[in-house]
């Protein structure tokens, strides 16, 4: 991971590994120097794995690691990568061709002409919901990303991805990044 601090930080195709003890923490207003910060930090085409924490991308206003950041209604607030929402993913179906996934991103109200939010998607062996628990919200293997367009009145979204997950059983997670390039934490699972 680069050292710095500022905006728009880029980190595409690279591999993550977050050894025991690590805080799984990626983007932060505050900390250890090798953490980035402020807003536009594009996290996708990576995977994220082996951390200790709640989730491998820890949207943090603190010096530490605070696990999963809940959303918000209309992604009002204030902090690293603005706290964008993560993307609520509530149902999916897989046929022999790919994946369906459906889901949800609340944005910032007022947005009455769409705009293009990239929607990356990961399968992992395990996942959990919770805190600290059962290897946490994190992407072993990326899937793909897709543009949707969203506006404040229209913030379901229903994408199609050309594979299905390698393996039965895995999970899907997922991240979305704004148009400012500010990538969420991950999705449940």
């Amino acid at each position: 991971m680069p050292a710095g601090h500022g905006q728009r930080h880029r980190i595409r195709g690279a591999l993550v590994p977050l050894h025991e003890g690590a805080k799984g923490q990626l983007v932060t207003t505050s900390g250890p120097s090798n953490q980035l910060a402020t807003t536009g930090n594009r996290l996708y085409a990576n995977t994220f794995f082996g951390h200790s924490g709640a989730t491998a991308i820890d949207l943090s206003s603190t010096s530490g690691a605070d696990g999963i950041t809940g959303n918000d209604v209309n992604d009002v607030d204030v902090g690293p990568n603005e706290l964008q929402n993560a993307p609520v993913l509530t149902d999916g179906s897989v046929s022999a061709n790919g994946i369906t996934i459906n889901g949800v991103l609340d944005v910032p109200t007022g947005i009455t002409a769409a705009l293009n939010y990239q929607i990356a998607f990961y399968e992992s062996s395990t996942c959990s919901d919770f805190s600290g628990a059962g290897g946490g919200r994190e992407g072993s293997v990326y899937l793909g990303v897709q543009t949707v367009a969203l506006a404040s009145s229209a913030e379901n979204f229903s994408v199609e991805l050309a594979f299905p997950p390698s393996n039965a059983g895995s999970f899907i997670t997922a991240t979305a990044t704004a148009p400012n390039g500010s990538t969420s934490e991950f999705s449940n699972c």
